[in-house]
């Protein structure tokens, strides 16, 4: 598994990845974000268990789209100060948060 490293604020969500099964944040100076397509979460591109491992500034996750089963996604440091933003559409959507 490869790992995809956050290092300031990025959208991902145009890009073809591949196997990634960790997000490392790695920003020292500032906060970043990392904002993805829910189909990127496919065992392809990105593992539906993938690992996040936050760094000590603030670390924000956002996928959008109209599926996604977050269940089984893993946090290493991740503190109060980070967050996740899982933004559907105007349909049904299914969206399953992490534990």
């Amino acid at each position: 598994m490869a790992t995809l490293t956050v290092n300031t604020t990025t959208d991902f969500s145009g890009d073809v990845l591949s196997n990634i099964g960790l997000i490392d944040f790695t920003n020292t100076a500032s906060g970043a974000t990392a904002t993805f397509a829910a189909a990127q979460f496919d065992d392809i591109q990105i593992a539906t268990n993938v690992a996040i491992d936050g760094s000590t500034k603030a670390n924000h996750i956002v996928v959008n789209g109209n599926f996604l089963d977050a269940s089984a996604w893993t946090f290493t440091n991740w503190s109060s100060n980070d967050t996740i933003a899982i933004n559907g559409t105007t349909g049904d959507d299914t969206l399953v948060g992490s534990r």
